[in-house]
């Protein structure tokens, strides 16, 4: 069942044009930010919700690596509002 599932969340990850995270706690959940590295390395846009107010150290809201791979925002309006804007540089996905 756990193959399954795996292979289930790979293919959809493969199939998404985007990828949304949901990144509150203490830290981000490790499927989650395993979830974001894998889209980010098959050049997927990622998307980050943050609403949680701790930060990751003194000026990261979350893990540097997670951080740096997506746009994090704090609400769903903030969210809608980055998915109209562009990408910031070097987060474009490959043509």
């Amino acid at each position: 069942a756990n193959r399954a599932i795996f292979a289930d969340n790979v293919r959809a990850i493969r199939d998404a044009d985007i990828v949304v995270a949901v990144c509150d706690g203490a830290d981000a959940d490790s499927g989650t930010a395993w979830e974001m590295g894998f889209a980010h390395a098959l050049g997927k846009p990622v998307y980050a919700i943050r609403s949680d107010f701790r930060m990751a150290g003194a000026c990261e809201r979350v893990n540097l690596m997670l951080e740096e791979s997506a746009v994090f925002v704090r609400s769903i309006g903030d969210l809608l509002q980055a998915m109209r804007a562009p990408l910031p540089a070097g987060m474009e996905p490959p043509p």
